[in-house]
């Protein structure tokens, strides 16, 4: 995932998100004021706290964390398969100064545009 390179810890802000049934697409402010987009599809869950304007520091991709056993347990007392989130991950950004959790996003399928 080259986008990864390319946003964390230089100097990009999250301008916006934008939030549908198929999709989660954040809108990035890169340092020299070029629109970046990535798109989150198959999303399960997105945390936001308080990211719009924040500068992205690092951003890092789990397989195993507490909020993918959260899921994995409501997909399974909801009489579903872990089968359904096979390729799930769990995107996490940072600000840049205090390495705060700005956003959190679990989803299968990443397209920077």
């Amino acid at each position: 995932m080259e986008w990864i390179n390319i946003i964390s810890n230089r100097d990009a802000r999250v301008s916006k998100i934008n939030i549908n049934n198929l999709y989660v697409t954040l809108e990035i402010e890169c340092w020299n004021g070029e629109l970046r987009k990535i798109n989150f599809k198959n999303y399960h869950i997105i945390k936001e706290k308080n990211s719009i304007d924040e500068e992205i520091g690092d951003i890092k991709i789990e397989i195993h964390s507490s909020l993918v056993e959260e899921l994995k347990q409501d997909i399974l007392n909801g009489g579903g398969t872990l089968n359904e989130i096979n390729d799930i991950k769990h995107f996490i950004f940072y600000d840049s100064w205090n390495n705060r959790v700005i956003l959190e996003i679990l989803a299968e399928i990443t397209e920077y545009i």
